[in-house]
């Protein structure tokens, strides 16, 4: 009878490591790849040997700026181990909190808005984009645009615009402040003939909100309204109504404009 002999293998056994020993060797290993990062900052030839300067504010840890600012003696060997300190505590406390579920804000209890078939019509991005305003303001830009429809104007109150946007009065003038200062919109107030008393808001939506398409229908920079060449002044926009266009003149007529209006609405000088 004859005999198979089966070469027999040898298996290595592979070390079960404990969480401690992997912690403990990836901090090894992000100290030798800090060590490498300092080396060779130091070594690098050009580097600037000024003085540290009186109000110098040391940048985030291991970043590239960090590393040469440490090379250049501006970081002491102190602060270092003190900003790795914080470094590795924070890294700590985002490994630490990776299953654990925040509470959500309370802004999320809110109750939703009511639905509406109200739209905005196309806007240019250079009010999101703009970091001058604040999220609100950004939002109640989009929220006058869409109350224009196909014009550039809409008649409106802060108390209307604040249940619209749920805030106060005081919110929205500040946010009515902020677009008016950053070019995005003009405001006029709008008083009663019978009272006197100012009744509401007119709100004129600038170029800079619109589309390039729809640019340079009407602007308040006077020297360059003047000199564009074949303009129609006699009137606001070009897609309106006649019907909105006479009720724009006779409101016009009935109050007491600001100095720009008669610029902005007819192209007429200012008096």
């Amino acid at each position: 009878m004859n005999h198979i002999s089966i070469p027999t293998q040898s298996f290595s056994t592979i070390p079960i490591r404990s969480p401690e020993q992997r912690h403990s060797e990836a901090e090894a290993q992000a100290a030798a790849v800090q060590q490498k990062l300092f080396d060779r900052a130091k070594a690098r030839s050009g580097i600037d040997k000024s003085p540290k300067p009186r109000f110098y504010e040391r940048p985030a840890y291991n970043t590239p700026q960090y590393w040469r600012d440490t090379a250049r003696g501006w970081i002491s060997h102190d602060e270092q181990q003190a900003d790795l300190a914080d470094f590795e505590a924070r890294r700590k406390r985002a490994v630490d909190s990776k299953y654990n579920r925040v509470a959500p804000p309370a802004r999320h209890e809110r109750a939703a808005p009511r639905p509406s078939k109200q739209f905005a019509k196309a806007m240019a991005t250079q009010a999101a984009r703009d970091d001058r305003l604040t999220p609100q303001s950004k939002a109640l830009l989009q929220v006058l645009v869409a109350r224009t429809g196909r014009g550039r104007s809409t008649d409106t109150t802060k108390t209307t615009l604040g249940v619209i946007m749920n805030r106060c009065p005081r919110s929205i003038q500040r946010y009515v402040q902020e677009l008016v200062k950053f070019g995005y919109i003009r405001t006029q107030t709008i008083k009663s003939r019978r009272t006197g008393f100012f009744i509401g808001l007119r709100v004129w939506i600038m170029d800079s909100v619109l589309p390039f398409w729809k640019q340079g229908g009407v602007e308040y920079n006077a020297d360059k309204w003047y000199s564009l060449a074949g303009r129609r002044r006699n009137r606001v926009e070009t897609d309106v109504s006649p019907t909105k266009v006479n009720s724009l003149l006779l409101s016009g007529l009935s109050a007491k404009k600001p100095p720009w209006f008669g610029e902005f609405a007819y192209g007429l000088a200012s008096p």
